[in-house]
């Protein structure tokens, strides 16, 4: 019977994670008690049941309403050996795996009796930023986390800017150890749970992110033309840069010119990820001639193979002097645009990777920083722009592998969150999903028209002063790591002595 109580509270568990999350319920306030019923449900486990309900546990938060989206690209991708269903299923146990190997941790800290006072005041904590630590270490395929998924109010995410990604992930974790710690018995619960939600809410109430970021502009502004399109798999250059001029606006061509006679002050244009096949992707060239002909700042994707039978993903940016600079694109999605274990730097054939991360200085323009799809998953990469000088971004996407609306969903999720670390602004242009801005608050401001192809010229604030977390990262998130870890030991060892 205990079995099946656990069995029916990680089951509920993984609703609410379905109800929270972007693009399936959407309700971001559930994320502060999503993993309650998981938490609870792990309560008196020991040993190796301790790792097998945290895995299952694991996987009742990750799954639902994500096995489709995924497994469309691993079918898109056709690389693997391995049969569809095992290599999606090996997709989720990584994000699984924290989730066991913090249960078998916490049956540990969590001893049968009742805890001295201090130990209680921390079990909280400790479940918190120790499953959030886990989480952060143990190698996942995709750079995906629970705030991301589950936590895209941009009021919560104003703490990003003090420690980013991982102390956000470690709040809100503590916020649900600490209801947890409020349904178990024990003398110390209240003041324990108290302590552990009413601290991470009223840090985020009273961060002054919000208003700080809300007071756009103050280094100037720069008007973006940002491009969203509905091209389908392998569309090709009839369909991506025809400019017949006379017809509906379909092309990124004939977008960019319908979009510049609604906003003639745009100063800047941002294509898409061009869907187009390796071999025939004329889109640089397209690009170049287009900037040169208007004067315009075009930045694009291509595809170009090199003799050696590599291919090669730059974005580059064209003035109408010409090429600016080029940035290749240097995290490849595992599975898909490189073999699933094969390391970034030796792939033979497919897709050479990028040196990393760069910064484009056009004359007459704020610099700012490219990131093509996949990389704007990888915070460090954005952090490093911003330190060099990026005022703003440019995100560059193309979904329509998914067939499906929630990776982009998710990805502007991601987004948002890049947007507050850095407080830069980020300026989307995507395929097969919804393009516009997000401000450096992490507000958003989608297209013109959500629901077909747009081209929409947003005024992109630019900032140059760096917040915290730009300068130093993640320290703040393992400090506090540290003085948890510190405390527990002392919790333990003077536990020990009586």
């Amino acid at each position: 019977m205990a079995s099946v109580w656990r069995l029916a509270l990680q089951a509920l568990s993984g609703a609410l994670v379905w109800l929270a999350t972007p693009g399936l319920g959407g309700v971001s306030a559930v994320a502060a008690v999503a993993f309650v019923p998981l938490l609870s449900s792990l309560a008196g486990l020991r040993g190796w049941r301790a790792l097998a309900w945290g895995l299952l546990g694991g996987l009742f938060y990750i799954v639902p309403g994500k096995w489709a989206t995924f497994a469309n690209a691993a079918h898109a991708a056709n690389q693997s050996l391995l049969p569809e269903f095992v290599l999606v299923l090996g997709f989720f146990l990584t994000y699984a795996a924290p989730f066991a190997a913090a249960a078998w941790l916490m049956s540990g800290w969590q001893r049968r009796g009742q805890p001295a006072a201090l130990q209680s005041l921390l079990s909280p904590w400790v479940t918190g930023f120790g499953l959030a630590a886990l989480i952060l270490i143990v190698p996942a395929l995709f750079p995906f986390t629970p705030v991301v998924l589950i936590s895209a109010d941009p009021r919560w995410i104003q703490l990003a800017d003090l420690g980013g990604e991982p102390l956000l992930l470690g709040l809100l974790l503590t916020v649900n150890a600490g209801l947890a710690t409020a349904l178990r018995p024990g003398r110390h619960r209240a003041t324990a749970s108290l302590l552990a939600v009413g601290l991470p809410l009223a840090a985020a109430i009273a961060h002054p992110g919000w208003e700080a970021a809300a007071d756009q502009g103050r280094d100037g502004s720069l008007d973006v033309l940002a491009l969203q399109t509905y091209w389908p798999v392998g569309a090709g250059n009839r369909v991506v840069l025809s400019d017949r001029r006379d017809t509906a606006p379909r092309s990124a061509i004939e977008l960019t010119r319908a979009g510049l006679r609604d906003a003639p002050q745009c100063q800047v244009v941002v294509w898409p990820e061009i869907p187009a096949q390796p071999g025939r992707d004329q889109s640089c060239e397209r690009a170049a001639a287009l900037a040169a002909a208007t004067g315009l700042t075009i930045l694009t994707t291509c595809h170009e193979t090199q003799p050696t039978g590599r291919r090669i993903f730059p974005a580059r940016l064209y003035t109408g002097d010409g090429p600016v600079g080029e940035h290749r694109k240097s995290r490849l999605i595992p599975g898909f645009e490189r073999r699933l274990f094969d390391s970034a730097t030796d792939i033979n054939p497919g897709i050479k990777p990028g040196a990393g991360p760069t910064l484009f200085t056009p004359a007459g323009r704020a610099p700012f920083a490219p990131s093509i799809c996949y990389e704007i998953h990888f915070r460090d990469d954005l952090r490093r722009m911003t330190r060099q000088g990026a005022q703003w971004f440019a995100h560059m996407a193309n979904f329509n592998v998914f067939r499906s609306p929630l990776i982009s969903e998710w990805d502007l999720a991601m987004t948002r969150l890049r947007a507050v670390e850095n407080r830069r602004a980020i300026v989307r242009a995507v395929n097969a999903g919804v393009a516009g801005m997000v401000l450096p608050s992490g507000a958003w401001v989608p297209a013109a028209r959500p629901d077909g192809p747009a081209a929409t010229c947003h005024r992109a604030p630019l900032q140059t002063a760096l917040p915290p977390y730009s300068r130093w990262g993640d320290l703040l998130f393992w400090a506090l790591c540290a003085l948890l870890a510190t405390l527990a030991a002392a919790a333990v060892l003077r536990r020990g002595a009586a």
